[in-house]
């Protein structure tokens, strides 16, 4: 019985994590880890955009992230618009996911 209690308390402290999303206006950052759902959606997204953007457009960027996961984070270096549409594309997605799980996820906009 003491068993099934600690596993309990992991699954309750395992759902209290959260994603944190910094949105630039060249880019995003996703760190951390949260529900496994939920983070597959995000990464789906962040992958999505930076996959579109490279196959795309003529855009230059620097990419950055963790071969483990938890970590990605993208900058434009120049201005391209189709990018920038993109990026638009990912923060509205971003959002949206939130909506439905405001208690695991944290977005700052700067």
């Amino acid at each position: 019985m003491k068993e099934n209690l600690n596993n309990n308390q992991k699954s309750e402290n395992e759902s209290q994590k959260i994603v944190e999303i910094d949105l630039y206006e060249n880019g995003f950052k996703a760190y951390n880890h949260t529900d496994p759902i939920i983070c597959a959606a995000i990464s789906a997204l962040s992958i999505n955009t930076v996959n579109s953007i490279e196959a795309l457009t003529n855009a230059k960027f620097t990419c950055e992230h963790n071969e483990e996961g938890g970590f990605l984070k993208f900058l434009l270096e120049d201005k391209n618009e189709k990018a920038k549409l993109l990026l638009e594309s990912f923060k509205l997605g971003i959002k949206s996911i939130k909506e439905n799980y405001p208690k695991q996820i944290k977005i700052e906009e700067y």
